[in-house]
């Protein structure tokens, strides 16, 4: 608190829209820049790009949707279990490392 009383007015910076956040990381990539070095030329944060870039990457990724097999199937050997707030998954032998592997880091967000 300052001592003479004064009204001291900090003054916040707007949310930058999504337009001016495509239009950012766009100039971002041509530069070639780094995150930081970017940043810095431009005044914005270096974790703000960075989640800028993840949450655009994420949108432009096709519906992920999961399918609920039917109960008809019958496999006695699992690889693996993967314990949910919802439930159990249950892996298959058959099922990639690759895509098991995409599968368990999807279900972890959840």
């Amino acid at each position: 608190m300052n001592d003479n009383k004064t009204l001291v007015v900090v003054q916040r910076r707007c949310p930058a829209t999504r337009e001016d956040q495509v239009k950012i990381l766009s100039a971002w990539t041509a530069s070639g820049l780094s995150g930081r070095e970017f940043g810095q030329q431009v005044g914005v944060a270096p974790h703000l790009l960075y989640g800028w870039r993840r949450a655009t990457r994420r949108s432009e990724q096709p519906g992920r949707r999961f399918v609920e097999v039917p109960g008809g199937m019958t496999v006695t050997n699992w690889a693996a279990e993967v314990a949910t707030r919802n439930g159990v998954v249950r892996l298959s032998s058959m099922a990639s490392p690759s895509w098991a592997g995409k599968l368990i880091r999807e279900l972890s967000q959840c």
